[in-house]
């Protein structure tokens, strides 16, 4: 199931992952050496053990090869299923600010702001993002009731999330000198905010990130001003850190010129192509 661009992903597990593939794998190693090496057939009807014996009782070495072989497609098989079945659902619960997805070795918050709508497709979750991509997960639920309540509750949250605006925190200083252009050049305006990622002053006061994340997500603030914000957050926080929120954010956002720099800013493109997507906002 391909859920890029579907939230953020606030925790990753691969370990999850890879801990629950090599359980599956090590137990079909183990049942397929029990087939492999023993008689079956009075236990489990079978017609007898993989690797064949003479009259004698001796193995049958030219089996030993393909019965190895068929031991271990089947065990990674077996694991790729179980993995590929697990990750396929996704636990949903619905929080204050957004929806909770929780699968195996990975959780993503989408949040009820950048949510069009909701809907049921055969027991599944159809969140239709404002960006228009639409996302069908798989509950796990078999009831179909079970999982209209559950669409239900969550198309409540949403409404109350949108009668509640959230305040933002009184800075210390303004945000429109610290991080509109301001008639500096494109490279000056890059370097000021990367050198103010590092300055501990800002950070400390109006520039933490907390302050810098409402700006970004705050859609009465100038596409620059925003932009700057993202550009101060990815370089104090680093690129692998803010991608999936600033997705999100650029999902939604209704100028198309900030999305294309919230993307690039996002992906901690290449300074030369940085430049092109903000030239149309320093103006």
């Amino acid at each position: 199931m391909n859920v890029d661009g579907l939230g953020e992903v606030v925790e990753r597990r691969p370990w999850q992952v890879a801990a629950t593939a090599a359980i599956v794998f090590a137990f079909g190693l183990f049942a397929g050496t029990l087939t492999m090496c023993t008689p079956t057939r009075r236990h489990l009807d079978m017609p007898g053990p993989l690797l064949r014996v003479d009259k004698y009782g001796a193995p049958d070495w030219r089996s030993v090869g393909p019965a190895i072989a068929m031991v271990l497609l089947v065990s990674a098989g077996l694991a790729f299923v179980i993995v590929s079945s697990a990750r396929s659902r996704f636990r949903v619960d619905t929080l204050h600010d957004g929806v909770r997805l929780r699968r195996l070795g990975e959780t993503r918050l989408v949040r009820y702001a950048v949510l069009e709508s909701v809907g049921v497709e055969a027991r599944q979750l159809a969140l239709r993002l404002r960006s228009n991509l639409v996302f069908r997960v798989n509950t796990g639920m078999r009831d179909l009731t079970d999982v209209r309540e559950l669409r239900d509750e969550i198309l409540r949250r949403m409404d109350v999330a949108r009668c509640e605006e959230p305040p933002l925190p009184a800075p210390e200083h303004d945000d429109e000198p610290l991080l509109a252009p301001g008639g500096r050049s494109i490279d000056r305006w890059l370097s000021d905010l990367r050198a103010m990622a590092g300055d501990a002053n800002y950070r400390d006061a109006a520039m933490s990130p907390e302050r810098l994340w409402h700006v970004v997500e705050n859609k009465h603030a100038s596409p620059a001003v925003r932009a700057g914000a993202a550009i101060v957050l990815v370089a104090g926080e680093g690129a692998a850190r803010a991608h999936d929120r600033l997705h999100a954010i650029a999902a939604v956002c209704e100028d198309n010129h900030l999305r294309v720099a919230l993307d690039r800013i996002a992906r901690k493109a290449e300074d030369h192509d940085l430049r092109r997507a903000l030239e149309p906002l320093s103006g």
